[in-house]
């Protein structure tokens, strides 16, 4: 269409034109993504003041986490079939989200000569509300360093999970205390998984996520709040839809 000098513009295209406001786009939605260990040996629990878009939580096995939050503002899903089952959860903002599958997949299992419980990883998809973006988020913890021998299945079961989201066409954002430190090895759960890990300079605690979600803030700790423990670690991310990139 041609626009002469001095016509005024069509209220349709005048936004477009004239740069003032850039159209919302529902190809893509910026979330705020938090992942707490909420350490359970301090025999309390601090999710009352974890907040954010979705918050994953691990060591979550003594709390009701539904309870815990604002049921006003959160949606949970928190399997409490057993401690084991418990351990990992998330919450999400329900005005901002819908859900369009749940589920937990076993990670490793206890051997039975310890104290540890089965490692489940929790997920829920998400559907950003009023855009087109699919999400899947998911909470998980890798077995404590004395406990190496079940890293190998914890990994593998890792793998296993990143696969099945790239066959379901949806990216994921796992928020994860990983349980080490060294690079080589977080190289190689990188290589294997497909995915990437993002976290604080010297942090156990952060989000192992598709290649193409970005990070608009980088993952850092909440420490102003949290004096003792883990503190959660934050981040701001933009998630695009997936036939978008």
């Amino acid at each position: 269409m041609r626009v002469l000098p001095g016509t005024p513009l069509p209220p349709s295209l005048t936004p477009q034109l004239q740069g003032d406001k850039r159209p919302d786009r529902r190809d893509r939605a910026t979330i705020r993504i938090v992942t707490f260990n909420d350490d359970f040996t301090d025999k309390k629990t601090d999710l009352p003041r974890v907040h954010g878009g979705v918050v994953m939580v691990q060591e979550a096995k003594n709390v009701n986490v539904h309870g815990a939050v604002n049921q006003r503002r959160y949606d949970v899903f928190q399997n409490r079939e057993d401690d084991a089952h418990a351990g990992s959860a998330l919450y999400w903002k329900h005005d901002r989200f819908r859900v369009t599958g749940r589920g937990q997949q076993l990670l490793a299992k206890a051997d039975g000569n310890d104290d540890m419980l089965d490692r489940h990883i929790t997920w829920s998809d998400l559907k950003v509300r009023g855009k087109d973006v699919n999400v899947r988020m998911a909470s998980a913890h890798r077995p404590p360093g004395d406990e190496k021998d079940e890293w190998a299945e914890f990994d593998r079961g890792l793998v296993q999970f990143a696969k099945q989201a790239r066959r379901d066409g949806i990216p994921v954002v796992i928020g994860m205390d990983i349980n080490m430190r060294d690079p080589k090895r977080i190289r190689e759960l990188e290589r294997k998984t497909g995915l990437e890990w993002h976290r604080p300079p010297g942090s156990i605690d952060g989000f192992l996520t598709s290649p193409n979600i970005r990070f608009n803030v980088k993952p850092h700790r909440e420490k102003d709040r949290f004096s003792e423990g883990h503190s959660p670690v934050a981040a701001s991310i933009t998630v695009f839809e997936s036939r978008s990139r």
